[in-house]
């Protein structure tokens, strides 16, 4: 027969295990939350805010925007404004509004001849697949972030 001792044990062995198996899926579920990607939508918002770009490209993807190429998945794999810079001329010119963690698939970022002003932003190393950076002709001041220096090539 079971006594009252052994069942109270396989009750708290049962719970503890239920407990943990669920609040492992919570985790995995928050995990997946916070690190799915920013969709098309928030990646145009987030390049709005930089007032690089004109009002009316104001349309739910910046994969059609002139600078701005895609990857498959419709998110933006490379800025590269170097022959804008004659559209941009009255546009606001900080670099300090660039959204680095809305581009986590941005390889390539060139704005060379813009005439950006402001610091080197240190988030500018959140860009993990960055490969190429080019950012001559501009008035930035400060240094790029080590970890960033031994995966770019730099322009």
């Amino acid at each position: 027969m079971i006594t009252s001792e052994l069942l109270f044990i396989a009750v708290a062995s049962w719970a503890t295990i239920v407990f943990t198996v669920v609040s492992n899926v919570e985790n995995i579920i928050l995990e997946t939350a916070i690190s799915e990607p920013p969709s098309p939508e928030l990646e145009a918002k987030a390049l709005l805010q930089t007032e690089w770009w004109p009002n009316e490209y104001n349309s739910s993807s910046p994969c059609k925007w002139p600078g701005v190429t895609c990857n498959h998945a419709e998110r933006v794999t490379d800025i590269d404004l170097r022959f804008y810079g004659y559209e941009m001329y009255n546009r606001r010119r900080e670099f300090g509004k660039f959204n680095f963690s809305s581009f986590p698939n941005l390889a390539r970022l060139s704005l060379a001849g813009l005439g950006l002003i402001g610091h080197i932003p240190a988030e500018i190393s959140t860009l993990s697949q960055l490969t190429h950076l080019t950012l001559s002709k501009t008035s930035l001041t400060g240094q790029l972030p080590l970890s960033l220096k031994k995966s770019l090539l730099i322009n």
